[in-house]
């Protein structure tokens, strides 16, 4: 498993986890001990909202560096600046 993948499935099994441990707590009526399966759930929540971020702008950051590459190609005349990846067929 990468370690791309390894931090989401950790969250996602603490998320789970303190969500059953919050409905024990609260069945049981052990009040302070559902605040910490508050804390825990929450601190999962932003973890994987951060990791979410850091995807969403390394996705960005590959756009923007194919947008760079293809205008200085287009400024340079060259078709794969127009057409980017996407080049035409060749005329018979």
């Amino acid at each position: 498993m990468s370690q791309s993948k390894i931090i989401p499935a950790i969250c996602w099994t603490a998320l789970g986890v303190s969500a059953l441990g919050l409905l024990g707590c609260l069945v049981s009526t052990l009040w302070l001990g559902a605040l910490v399966w508050v804390a825990v759930g929450t601190g999962a929540v932003f973890a994987l909202s951060a990791d979410r971020r850091s995807v969403t702008r390394a996705a960005g950051q590959v756009i923007a560096t194919r947008a760079d590459q293809q205008d200085r190609d287009y400024l340079d005349g060259k078709a794969s600046g127009m057409y980017g990846n996407y080049q035409p067929p060749a005329l018979p």
